[in-house]
């Protein structure tokens, strides 16, 4: 019955990736994106934040514009949602972003903010070409 589970989760997935559309779709005027994120995870012994791991993500235009990054903690489904924060980076037209964004998942008896994610994200634009001039 957990294999089940786990390919309907994975199929669900897949699926709200496709729902998502195309990053050159929801964001024509960008040419990529990084995002770099350091998870912590805090232990019920403990209060103060474990370095989980780093990650990277590289994103390009025809990468799907799906900005749920799964938790790291085991008993965790929750996602962190990075989709507002890069919308407004890109209605800004700004460069770079970063923060902190705690992880609100509860279930199987772990605590509020167990985790969280330190996060920094780099928008590249699409130069503006500029117009030839017709002789």
């Amino acid at each position: 019955m957990h294999h089940n589970n786990k390919m309907q989760k994975r199929q669900e997935l897949l699926q709200k990736r496709a729902e998502a559309g195309l990053v050159s779709e929801r964001f024509p005027n960008v040419s990529g994106m990084e995002i770099k994120m350091t998870y912590f995870q805090r232990t019920m012994y403990s209060d103060s934040d474990k370095l989980l791991m780093l990650r990277t993500v590289k994103v390009m235009p025809d990468s799907a514009a799906y900005f749920n990054m799964q938790c790291m903690t085991k008993e965790c489904e929750n996602t962190y949602n990075l989709l507002r924060t890069i919308n407004a980076l890109v209605k800004n037209k700004k460069k770079k972003a970063s923060g902190k964004i705690y992880c609100s998942g509860k279930e199987n008896g772990l605590k509020a903010n167990h985790a969280c994610v330190d996060y920094e994200i780099t928008v590249k634009y699409n130069s503006k070409r500029k117009k030839a001039k017709s002789a």
